[in-house]
C-alpha cells in the first residue's frame, strides 16, 4: 500500500469525526435555469398527480453525494461526472451528505423550482487536501482518465499561490525541475521558461506554468519539446493555466496518449503539435478547434 493510499484512507477514517463540528466542505454554485434545455419537458417523469417533473443537473467530482429535498425526488440519475435529479413542481429545499465531507442542509433554491424546466449546477469540493488525496489514489491505479477526473486534475493542479514569480531569470541558460513526481527540463529564454521536455517513463503528466530555481519562481509561458515521442509512456496531460504556445510538433510522436486538457490561457498551438489518433481526447477552452487540432493546423485565438 503507498503512502498516498494511506494518507486518503487515514483522511477518510477520521473526516467523519471532524465534519461534526464543521461547515461542510462543499458548495452549490452556479445554479441557474437552463432555457435551451428540453431534457424536462420531453421528459416521461411525473408526480402522483401527473404532473411532468423538472430536473434538476450536478456537476460532481465525486460518486459519494447523496441528496434529498423537501417533496421527494422522483427520480435519480448517476452518469460521469454529474447527478440528474427529477423532482417535483414546487420544491423549495435541497440537503446533500457526503460520508467524509459533511452535510449541506435545507439549501433554498435561488428560483422557482417549475414542472418541465432544465436547471444546471454544480456542487464544488472545497477541501483540496481531499480533492489531491482522492485523485493521487486514483491515478496511481489507472491509466484511463475519465471526463470528470480530467476535470478535477485540471482544476486543482494550478500554480503555486502567494508566492512571488521574479521578473529576473536565473543566470543559469538549462535546469531541471520536479513537479508532480514528474522531473521537466527547462530552457530560460529573455524573462521566461519554456518546458523542453519530461521524464520518459511518466504516464500523467501536469505541466507547471511556474518552476521553482533557487529559492525562486519563475514564469512558464512556452511547451517546445519537439522531441521523440514514441519513447514516452504518457496517458493523460495537462497543459497548465498560465502556458501560453504550445509550439510546433511539441506532441506529434505521443502515440500513447489518450487525454489531453489545454487552459484557456493557450492563445497559439503551432502545427502538428499532436498525433491525431482514435483514441485521443481533448478537453479544450472555448476558442480552440478541435477539428483544427486533429488537423495539425496551426491555431490563434
Amino acid at each position: 500500500m503507498n503512502i498516498s493510499r494511506i494518507h486518503f484512507l487515514v483522511l477518510l477514517l477520521i473526516s467523519p469525526l471532524l465534519m461534526l463540528a464543521q461547515s461542510p466542505d462543499f458548495e452549490v454554485r452556479n445554479f441557474h435555469e437552463n432555457t435551451t434545455d428540453l431534457s424536462a419537458a420531453t421528459s416521461q417523469v411525473k408526480d402522483l398527480n401527473g404532473v411532468t417533473a423538472a430536473l434538476v443537473r450536478f456537476a460532481v467530482r465525486d460518486t459519494l453525494f447523496q441528496f434529498e429535498t423537501n417533496l421527494g425526488i422522483l427520480k435519480q440519475e448517476n452518469k460521469t461526472g454529474e447527478v440528474l435529479l427529477y423532482v417535483p413542481h414546487g420544491t423549495k429545499k435541497l440537503t446533500i451528505r457526503h460520508p467524509y465531507l459533511g452535510i449541506l442542509r435545507d439549501y433554498l433554491f435561488p428560483v422557482a423550482i417549475k414542472s418541465k424546466t432544465t436547471y444546471d449546477t454544480e456542487v464544488t469540493i472545497t477541501n483540496v487536501d481531499y480533492l489531491n488525496k482522492k485523485l493521487d489514489l486514483d491515478l496511481n491505479h489507472s491509466d484511463v482518465v475519465t471526463k470528470a477526473d480530467k476535470k478535477t486534475l485540471f482544476s486543482i493542479h494550478r500554480p503555486p499561490k502567494a508566492k512571488p514569480i521574479q521578473k529576473s531569470v536565473p543566470s543559469k541558460k538549462r535546469f531541471t525541475y520536479k513537479y508532480e513526481d514528474v522531473n521537466f527540463d527547462c530552457r530560460v529564454r529573455e524573462g521566461d521558461i519554456v518546458i523542453t521536455g519530461f521524464d520518459v517513463k511518466a504516464k500523467n503528466v501536469v505541466i507547471p506554468s511556474q518552476v521553482e530555481y533557487d529559492g525562486s519562481f519563475y514564469p512558464v509561458t512556452e511547451v517546445s519539446t519537439f522531441i521523440n515521442g514514441n519513447n514516452y509512456d504518457t496517458v493523460n496531460l495537462v497543459i497548465q493555466d498560465g502556458i501560453r504556445k504550445i509550439d510546433n510538433y511539441s506532441f506529434v510522436e505521443f502515440r500513447k496518449l489518450k487525454n489531453v486538457s489545454i487552459s484557456s490561457s493557450v492563445n497559439e498551438i503551432g502545427k502538428n503539435a499532436f498525433y491525431d489518433h482514435k483514441g485521443l481526447t481533448f478537453e479544450l477552452p472555448p476558442g480552440i478547434s478541435e477539428s483544427d487540432l486533429r488537423k495539425g493546423n496551426k491555431i490563434l485565438k
